[in-house]
């Protein structure tokens, strides 16, 4: 943000850090033009911090948009400069940055800011939300420094299909992390593969696995090796790597929530050395899981 020179578009679900909301208003003084998406709860949330935080904001002249009340703008990407896309599962609040297991991305692409920037024009500019969002971005499949990358949008675009259509591809391993996985056609997928001799493996959230249409039951009493995350706050994130090249991540929790209803993000990667980082990510949240 400190460094952005012309644009800045940032789409958040929720946001509280003292560090990027002075972060966001110096750009704005230095002339750099910066628009918001912003959930609507937080428009309407009772705490002081943050509603000097959205004052602030205002203050420098950022003008903020946010959702229906009765809808989930889930979104967490920025888009500096026409180039410089950031997303991941990370909101900027300070239990997501200091407590929870969050993963976040940096990439330096105009072709794939145009994507994003196409997405929050239709939330900023149309005031398009949820299911009223058209379809239809720049390069929902595109190459960068060799990888091959998918975008997608929800509920547009319904990524839980091509999540499905690359659990599909498994051979040797599938793992994940999830915040939340209540999707049963993308477990039935996990199933299929496990069935088939792949190894499948994961850490959920503990709080959500005791949700009764969790993924986690029918995971574990199948034989997958799937285990409750030990961290006491929250695993946030939402991650599956497949054959040790792939990447599925974003924003997207695995729900039918995000896959037809909430505004989503989702990226879909080919490349060995981006699934290291997360399989290193999963190795780690595995040894500090929970033994039951």
């Amino acid at each position: 943000m400190d460094r952005s020179e012309q644009t800045i578009d940032l789409a958040i679900y929720e946001l509280d850090l003292d560090s990027v909301v002075d972060s966001l208003a110096r750009a704005a003084h230095r002339g750099v033009r910066v628009r918001m998406v912003i959930e609507s709860d937080l428009v309407g949330s009772p705490k002081p911090r943050i509603k000097a935080e959205l004052e602030q904001l205002r203050s420098a002249g950022i003008v903020m948009v946010a959702d229906r009340p009765d809808h989930t703008m889930h979104d967490k990407f920025l888009v500096a400069d026409g180039r410089w896309v950031e997303t991941g599962s990370w909101n900027y609040t300070f239990s997501e940055t200091y407590r929870n297991n969050n993963d976040v991305i940096v990439i330096d692409s105009r072709e794939l800011a145009m994507n994003y920037t196409a997405e929050f024009e239709k939330m900023f500019v149309q005031r398009q939300f949820g299911g009223a969002k058209a379809t239809g971005i720049p390069f929902p499949s595109l190459v960068l420094a060799g990888a091959r990358v998918e975008n997608y949008f929800a509920p547009e675009d319904r990524p839980a299909n091509r999540v499905i259509a690359w659990i599909g591809t498994a051979r040797q391993t599938i793992h994940f992390l999830a915040f939340a996985f209540t999707h049963d056609a993308i477990g039935d997928a996990m199933l299929e593969r496990f069935h088939s001799g792949v190894e499948v493996g994961g850490v959920f959230e503990a709080a959500d696995a005791r949700n009764r249409f969790s993924e986690y039951a029918r995971l574990k009493v199948a034989g997958t090796n799937v285990l409750l995350d030990g961290n006491p706050w929250n695993l946030h994130h939402k991650v599956i790597v497949i054959d040790g090249h792939v990447t599925v991540f974003g924003s997207f929790n695995f729900s039918n929530n995000a896959d037809r209803a909430n505004d989503e993000n989702l990226l879909i990667i080919d490349d060995r050395g981006l699934a290291a980082a997360f399989e290193g990510e999963y190795q780690r949240l595995r040894s500090e899981a929970q033994r039951t």
